[in-house]
């Protein structure tokens, strides 16, 4: 089976994989990909595809460059996207020769991290993947949201105003956040589409002027103020004070009633809403998966992973698509320096797979969970785990 790049011609057959693996409108899925069978494609994206032994194209998947925060540096993604198999070719192992090829050279060109938001958590966690920071849906009465009292002022901006500024409040919003973009360009996704599909872009500013939140929303069922994400409009509800958020939340419950009665949107999962409302009566919160991460250098993640006090750690890791990080990996670190890492013989004080390790030096689960993980072995109970896996903020706060 070969697998490589697509380039040109080929860009035109993965369409074809894909309208016919998803059963999508061919001319849909070719206006949505012309982008990519321009000379040298967007560079933001890139298609791989693996051919069977007849020659006819049969996998495809897309994938996503993007710099993103890691442990406060930054570092490469690839976001996975629209994988796909024709129906007659299915159950040969493509997807899995086409992840493995793709994986590779990507982390041979310097990429730390790969995302997706998988149809199937089991099936992608043979790859690698595990579950990423959940996210909480909030569905809000207005009627029980306390009143600011920060000052500042609310702007509301239409088509042909400067957009740029919910792109600022976005990187700084999630500066810090492992695997969240340092440079994703929000304003991109709004045009006059968000007027015409009756969006809705108010900003907050601080009384000096700063802009510190926006909220991106629309009417959904009757008496329903929805800034909640989806893949068809790219909302949101993003502050970077708690002014903000108390002073946005506080603005739609005082300006927008009678019409709107609800407010829904998503939060990290450690964001305390309910300190903002007075009366926490027919408040809701639903957790929900936010997708998928994978570390593609285990040893580089180790170099940068931010450690506690000083000390040892020995991990025996397995990986069912990249060689180069299975084996015995000894980190050493210590406040002040940088962490020393590689690889040993011998035993480790924890075994455990790619996916498992993924979670855990991301952040989005820590030492705690260990016993919880049967997929993890714990070998020295004395290790020192709450150093090196300890709750961080993490996560893809954009759909791709």
């Amino acid at each position: 089976m070969e697998i490589h790049r697509l380039q040109g011609e080929e860009i035109r057959l993965a369409n074809h994989v894909q309208s016919a693996a998803y059963e999508e409108d061919p001319a849909t899925v070719q206006r949505q990909n012309a982008p990519l069978e321009a000379p040298g494609g967007d560079g933001l994206r890139e298609r791989w595809g693996a051919f069977a032994p007849d020659g006819v194209l049969c996998s495809i998947l897309e994938a996503h460059r993007m710099p993103v925060w890691f442990e406060g540096t930054q570092q490469m993604l690839c976001g996975i996207a629209n994988v796909a198999t024709l129906p007659a070719y299915r159950r040969r192992g493509a997807v899995r020769e086409t992840f493995a090829a793709a994986l590779a050279a990507l982390r041979d060109e310097g990429f730390l991290l790969s995302y997706l938001y998988p149809f199937n958590e089991a099936y992608y966690r043979r790859f690698g993947y595990e579950m990423a920071e959940e996210v909480c849906e909030w569905t809000v009465p207005l009627a029980g949201v306390a009143r600011a009292q920060d000052g500042g002022r609310v702007a509301q901006l239409f088509p042909g105003d400067d957009t740029s500024v919910v792109s600022t409040i976005a990187e700084r919003m999630y500066a810090g956040y492992n695997a969240a973009p340092a440079k994703d360009r929000f304003d991109r996704k709004l045009n006059e589409d968000f007027w015409q599909q009756k969006r809705y872009l108010f900003v907050w500013y601080a009384p000096d002027g700063e802009a510190e939140g926006f909220l991106l929303a629309k009417r959904a069922e009757s008496g329903v103020l929805d800034a909640s994400r989806d893949w068809a409009a790219h909302n949101d509800f993003l502050a970077t004070t708690p002014r903000a958020f108390r002073s946005l939340l506080s603005f739609v419950a005082e300006t927008l009633p009678p019409r709107y009665r609800t407010l829904r949107f998503c939060t990290p999962a450690e964001f305390p809403v309910r300190a903002l409302l007075q009366d926490g009566g027919g408040v809701s919160c639903r957790l929900s998966p936010n997708g998928m991460i994978r570390l593609l250098d285990v040893p580089k993640a180790l170099r940068l992973c931010r450690c506690h006090g000083q000390g040892k750690l020995t991990l025996a890791v397995t990986d069912p698509l990249l060689k180069g990080n299975n084996g015995v990996w000894e980190l050493r670190f210590a406040q002040g320096r940088e962490n020393e890492v590689r690889p040993v013989e011998g035993g480790a004080d924890l075994t455990l797979p790619v996916s498992a390790l993924s979670a855990l030096l991301c952040g989005t689960r820590g030492a705690d969970a260990l016993p919880w993980m049967a997929e993890c072995q714990v070998h020295n109970p004395c290790a020192p785990f709450g150093s090196v896996f300890y709750r961080k903020p993490a996560g893809m706060p954009v759909l791709f």
